[in-house]
């Protein structure tokens, strides 16, 4: 049982649903990164579609459980640390989620792992190493036509890396998970969550990149190492300027559609809002339709979870991302 899996544990049997004093009373980046709110960031906003069947292959430390059952959709989670499982299990009973959860000792690509039936998304959070190809090749193999591969991990070489900080043990490079993404039969998308893939407070897109300026306020706090070796906003600005940012990005997440269909219209941009009161925080999400045209969709985080889509607008703002100047919102190879 890893250390990082005994912690979670132990906080579940002390705090229960607790999760506000919980916080309050541990407020370790580790911490955050298991219970807190932010971690659901980086799929919060995805357009799943309720009553689907996700598998989470490799439960890692369960912190995006909550969110996918909250979503409506039906979890299968394999693999092979027991602890792990458990660890699921325990969350599910805890915090008293409804929801459909199965767990199955095993590792995507091993035949001896039994899965039954298609799974229309497939979510590889933190959990695929760099020598993942035959996990891969049998996840396109469990999706079902139209359905989704998920990766989100770590840049291995991303300013944080190189400011000094440690990484975890699957961290990838953008050329890396690119090859891994590029099969055929199928249609991929790139989202880059920062400032940390735990705990994100943006998503952008390769077809809303950042631009100059944007990451400069990046504060090396939580995620860093005590003593960092470079001006971290200052390196951000010089890859956004030089059209670099994709290959230097904290982290990934990689979308991976079986079939290549393009769907009529995809976030590519989202922006959090939770350092207000909790009847205010918001989430702004950008859609991108196949033409071009882009909406603006607002929505509350709190109940009753009211949304508000404004307008289709076509715009040159930091929301919308400028065409000229800075990093360009089309993704530069």
């Amino acid at each position: 049982m890893s250390e990082r899996i005994e912690k979670a544990k132990e906080l579940l049997e002390r705090y229960g649903n607790d999760t506000a004093r919980m916080l309050d009373e541990n407020p370790e980046l580790e911490t955050l990164e298991l219970f807190s709110d932010r971690r659901e960031s980086l799929l919060d906003w995805y357009p799943f579609r309720a009553g689907a069947k996700l598998l989470l292959a490799g439960a890692g430390d369960g912190g995006l459980l909550a969110l996918l059952l909250r979503k409506g959709l039906a979890v299968t989670a394999v693999d092979t640390d027991m602890s792990a499982l458990a660890l699921l299990r325990a969350r599910k009973e805890s915090l008293k989620l409804s929801g459909e959860l199965e767990t199955l000792e095993g590792k995507l690509g091993d035949q001896s792992t039994a899965l039954s039936g298609q799974f229309d998304y497939i979510l590889f959070d933190g959990t695929l190493g760099s020598d993942g190809e035959a996990a891969l090749v049998a996840a396109r193999e469990l999706l079902s036509p139209g359905g989704t591969l998920l990766i989100a991990a770590e840049n291995a070489y991303g300013v944080r890396a190189f400011a000094g900080q440690k990484l975890g043990e699957n961290a990838l490079s953008f050329e890396k998970l690119s090859a891994l993404t590029k099969a055929e039969g199928g249609s991929g998308f790139f989202y880059f969550p920062e400032p940390l893939k735990n705990l994100a407070d943006t998503i952008y897109s390769e077809r809303r990149l950042p631009e100059v300026g944007e990451l400069s306020r990046v504060i090396p706090a939580y995620g860093f190492p005590t003593y960092v070796a470079i001006n971290v906003g200052a390196k951000y600005n010089e890859v956004c300027r030089d059209g670099l940012y994709p290959r230097f990005a904290d982290s990934f997440l990689a979308c991976w559609t079986k079939g290549g269909e393009t769907a009529a219209e995809r976030p590519v941009f989202v922006k959090y809002n939770r350092n207000r009161t909790a009847a205010y925080r918001l989430v702004t999400v950008i859609w991108e339709a196949a033409d071009g045209t882009r909406r603006v969709e607002k929505r509350a985080l709190s109940p009753p979870r009211a949304t508000r889509t404004l307008r289709p607008l076509r715009s040159a703002s930091p929301y919308f991302g400028a065409r000229t100047g800075g990093c360009d919102t089309r993704m530069r190879k």
